[in-house]
C-alpha cells in the first residue's frame, strides 16, 4: 500500500516560528501526521490504546516551549 502526503506551512502562535506538517494517508485509510521544523512528540499511549489517535499521530512542539502550532494554506505534495 502507499501513501500519499500533503504538505501544510505551521506557525507557532507564540514566536512566531515557522515549519510544515505534512500530512499522510494510506489505500487502507490509516492516517499519520509530522512536523518539519518543530520537535515531533509521540501521542499519549492510553489515547492509542483505546484507538483515539494512531501512533504516526504526532504533536508539535515549538523551540520556545509552546505547542500551539497554526496550520496554515496547502503547500503541496509532500
Amino acid at each position: 500500500m502507499s501513501w500519499e502526503y500533503d504538505k501544510y506551512e505551521a506557525v507557532c502562535e507564540d514566536c512566531g516560528h515557522q515549519g510544515f506538517c505534512i500530512r499522510g494517508s494510506d489505500d487502507w485509510g490509516r492516517t499519520g501526521t509530522g512536523w518539519k521544523g518543530f520537535e515531533n512528540r509521540p501521542p499519549h499511549p492510553y489515547a492509542v490504546a483505546r484507538k483515539r489517535a494512531s501512533p504516526d499521530d504526532k504533536t508539535p512542539l515549538c523551540a520556545c516551549g509552546s505547542t500551539r502550532i497554526t496550520v496554515g494554506k496547502y503547500v503541496g505534495k509532500g
